[in-house]
Parts: structure tokens; sequence; C-alpha cells
């Protein structure tokens, strides 16, 4: 009887000492996630911002998997017994454990460190990563975070290739098409002047004054002008639509056609001789 007292005892000690132990790496990862909180909010409107905000999440990340990695070994060592060669023989099973079925979780992870020392992208950047596309909005250890119309695409890092970064700005370009019988010169001066328009009252939606490439391509039914824009990331999808708008509004007030697609039919008579 006094050995299975003994024993719950030691079970109820362990329990307890595993509990203290969890909630002591809850409070931690907690206290160092409000810590980067903090570094990034007081970082919020500096010229360092996306670095510091990039680093911040690393770190947080990192010593999320530290803490409970460190608290789980203890855990585990406290029921096999406070022993250094348990705690050992453990750090060596989980050694082999990990080698054997966490090989892509090493790649993430030196993926992910390699991705931050060369600043490929960082938190706040537009990029596209193979077929995805949208903003960062953390980078932890293990994977990447974007998001893109309401979609959060969670990236291994140990998958990211082919990275494009839109940091400074990204292309756009609206084709305009025209009837052939337009003056091409008259359309050259209204486009030129929406495009002088716009950048007057949209300077947070592009870095220049878009500009008219010319004629494009000879249509079908339409001579198509290209305009070219450089949009701020995130704004080259209202730009084009804001043009267009500006475009039509303009062209029905100066009479210009835009062409929809015709097709002309020839009906020939067959007269039979004879």
């Amino acid at each position: 009887m006094d050995n299975l007292k003994d024993f719950f005892s030691k079970i109820g000690v362990q329990l307890l000492a595993i509990v203290v132990i969890c909630i002591m790496a809850k409070l931690l990862v907690s206290a160092v996630s409000a810590f980067a909180t903090r570094v990034i909010k007081k970082n919020e409107n500096t010229i360092n911002n996306k670095r510091i905000t990039t680093s911040m999440t690393m770190f947080r990340s990192a010593s999320r998997y530290v803490v409970w990695f460190l608290a789980i070994l203890g855990s585990i060592s406290i029921i096999g017994g406070f022993n250094a060669n348990n705690a050992l023989l453990t750090a060596g099973v989980g050694t082999v454990v990990i080698t054997l079925g966490a090989q892509n979780l090493f790649s993430d992870i030196l993926s992910g460190m390699f991705l931050v020392f060369d600043r490929q992208y960082e938190v706040g950047d537009y990029v596209k990563i193979g077929e995805y596309e949208g903003v960062v909005k953390a980078i932890s250890i293990r994977a990447t975070y974007l998001e893109m119309g309401g979609r959060k695409m969670i990236i291994p890092n140990g998958q990211v290739k082919d990275v494009v970064n839109y940091d400074k700005f990204i292309t756009c370009t609206v084709t305009v098409p025209v009837s052939y019988e337009s003056d091409i010169n008259k359309v050259k001066e209204i486009l030129n002047g929406i495009c002088d328009e716009y950048f007057e009252t949209h300077q947070d939606q592009v870095l220049e004054k878009p500009r008219v490439l010319g004629i494009d391509a000879f249509g079908e039914s339409s001579i198509d002008f290209k305009l070219f824009a450089k949009c701020y990331p995130m704004k080259h999808f209202s730009v084009p639509r804001q043009l267009r708008e500006m475009i039509k509004i303009r062209f029905d007030e100066e009479g210009i056609v835009i062409p929809f697609s015709q097709v002309d039919v020839h009906i020939t008579e067959n007269k039979s001789s004879g």
C-alpha cells in the first residue's frame, strides 16, 4: 500500500512539474511575442521598418520553436527521472527521429535563414513566388505567409523559388483602341492630357506621370494605342481601371470612337448563264 501511495505521489509530482514547465514556456513565448510587437510598433514609421519587422517575426518564430522544444525535452526528462544520462539519451533519440522524419523541417529552417540574411524580400513587400503573388505578411522560421484578396498563402521556405520582388514599383499598361477614321494626332493629344491630369490627382497611385507609348498595333477593327505607368505595389490593379474610365469619359466628350469588333459580310449573286 505504501509503495502504491509512493508511486502515485511520484506521478503527481512529475505531472505538476510538467504543468509548471508548460506554463513557464507559454509565459516566455508570450513575453517574447509582446517584446517583438513593441519593437515593430516602435519602428513602424522608420526607414528600417521592413527590416526590423522581418527580423522580429523571424525571432518570434524561432524562439517559439526553441522554447517549446526545451519544454518537451524537460518534460520527457522528468518522466524518465532527473538524470543527465536520461536527458542525453532523450536528446539522442530525438536527433535520430528528426534526422529520419523531419528533413523538410531543416530545409525550411535553413532556407528561411538564408531568405532573411540575403534579404530577398521582407515583410510588407509585394512579391511573386512561383505561381503565388501577394503581400508578405510574415516570415517565420519555417514558412512565408502571403496575403492577396483575402486569401492567405503559406509557402514553406524550402519551396521558395523564382522570387520576383516588386519592392519599389510595378509596371502596368493600358491598351486603348480607336477607330481607323480617328485623327491620331488628336488621340495622342487627348491621351497625353489624361496622363497629365491623372498624375496631378493620383500621385499616391503612381511614381511618375503615365506615358503614351504610341501606336502599339493595327487591329482588325481598331488602331491600338498603349499607355505605360509605374505603379506603387498593390496599386497596379486600380490604376488601369481609373485610366480606362477617364479615357472613356474624355473620348465621349471629344467624339472619339472606341470600335467594337465588326465583320463585313459580302453577298454575291451567282448568275447562271444560259
